[in-house]
């Protein structure tokens, strides 16, 4: 109504007139503001804005026209997100953070260092929870891979196979394979999948934009739940992902129909990873342990089914008993690993609010 965008846009005056030019002392202490729940909001959407229109602001249009594993446009678009992601540390004091005494003191909450605000901490005990965490979700993913490579070595192997041999074919097919796919070809490919995106990511989208939600007054009030924040903030998070869709449709051959449908999923994906991740910055206090996080579920993707829709017409009768049972097991343990993963939430997690204390 109209009575709430008066007092938010007073208010919100109010506190940035208030703002003195000292607020860079406020990285080594801030007392953190409480604005209202549609300043956050809007404050989300703007960052997650600058953040993707610098990747082409900054990005020069020949480059833009380059593979997306392009050296060149890699690059460009690290330096991209670098610029976005410091400025955008260097301003968050200055609209968030207070320095000294003031006639609205009572909206301000005791003084804190602003990396602990944000989360660039690192307490192992409460950092490595997440990574364990998630590693328990993708048990099934796991138990399916050794399965998978089990079934194929037993179809193609011959009297002169040893287990010795399966073994390294194993380590191999695995481990080196992955290995290689990763980290020998495309080097700066994968410097930015596994450590810039994840850093730069976190930072921006958790690191951020978590905090002002936590300070905000309908949150201090009691008035909003720590599970709307980390399902409402991260839709940013997530549209901000679907930049990407607009280019592919650009293209003359796209197919609309199935880059919208893989839009829609991506959207869904990356909006419940970023739930996750508010949950886990949260409860533990730590940036660093979402930015590991955040780097693992990069490199292990999207749990792979292929193994369940193999066809086993082609195979003689105990081989196809061999891969039903296989099946079966891979199933139960996909149903584990999502069941521990559920259960464990209220188990391995603080109860408090880590980035708070």
């Amino acid at each position: 109504n109209t009575n709430s965008l008066s007092t938010f846009d007073m208010d919100t005056i109010n506190r940035i007139h208030h703002l003195p030019i000292s607020s860079w002392n406020s990285f080594a202490s801030c007392r953190h503001s409480h604005y209202n729940f549609t300043f956050c909001i809007a404050f989300a959407f703007i960052l997650s804005s600058i953040f993707v229109l610098n990747l082409y602001i900054l990005v020069p249009k020949s480059v833009q026209r380059l593979s997306r594993e392009d050296t060149t446009q890699i690059k460009w678009r690290l330096f991209s997100v670098l610029i976005t992601t410091t400025f955008s540390v260097v301003f968050y004091p200055l609209v968030f953070c207070f320095e000294g005494d003031t006639d609205v003191q009572t909206d301000y909450t005791q003084v804190e260092s602003l990396s602990k605000i944000l989360g660039f901490r690192w307490d192992w005990r409460k950092s490595l929870i997440p990574i364990f965490h998630v590693t328990i979700l993708y048990y099934g993913q796991f138990v399916t891979t050794i399965l998978q490579h089990r079934f194929r070595y037993v179809i193609r192997r011959n009297d002169k196979d040893t287990q010795a041999m399966y073994v390294k074919d194993f380590i191999n097919s695995i481990f080196l394979r992955n290995f290689h796919r990763y980290f020998g070809s495309n080097r700066w490919a994968t410097a930015r999948d596994f450590v810039l995106a994840p850093i730069a990511e976190e930072v921006i989208f958790r690191g951020l934009i978590i905090p002002p939600f936590l300070f905000s007054t309908k949150f201090r009030s009691g008035n909003i739940s720590l599970t709307t924040i980390c399902l409402t903030a991260p839709l940013v998070f997530g549209v901000a992902h679907l930049h990407h869709t607009l280019k592919k449709l650009k293209e003359p051959s796209c197919n609309k129909k199935v880059i919208i449908l893989s839009a829609l999923f991506q959207l869904l994906y990356t909006t419940l990873f970023g739930a996750y991740a508010s949950f886990c910055l949260v409860k533990t206090g730590s940036l660093p342990g979402v930015i590991l996080v955040h780097s693992f579920c990069n490199f292990m993707g999207l749990p792979s089914v292929g193994f369940f829709f193999m066809r086993d017409t082609s195979f003689g009768e105990e081989t196809r008993k061999m891969l039903k049972m296989y099946k079966l097991v891979g199933f139960l343990s996909f149903i584990l690993g999502i069941t521990c993963f559920i259960f464990l939430f209220q188990k391995i997690f603080p109860q408090e609010n880590s980035l708070l204390l």
